[in-house]
């Protein structure tokens, strides 16, 4: 299921984190590499799930973005 968010980023495109992005879940870290693979919603939850797999682990990362929080700073995330 899509998001009702709108997300900026390009599945497939890897993106280098400017900022450390702490989350409930998962975070990712400054310096990190990653690809996009998703954004999901889950009306269940409430939440929006942001899917990125890390270059240089090959592991699934998810960030939670909630319903209640605020907007989502893209500005963390650079495209390499």
């Amino acid at each position: 299921m899509k998001t009702w968010r709108e997300v900026p980023l390009v599945v497939g495109h890897t993106y280098r984190i400017e900022s450390d992005i702490p989350n409930q879940h998962a975070g990712l870290l400054k310096g990190q590499t990653v690809e996009f693979v998703s954004a999901d919603y889950s009306h269940y939850d409430n939440l929006t799930a942001l899917t990125f797999r890390d270059c240089a682990t090959d592991r699934l990362v998810q960030l939670w973005w909630f319903d209640s929080d605020p907007e989502f700073s893209w500005g963390k995330l650079l495209s390499s």
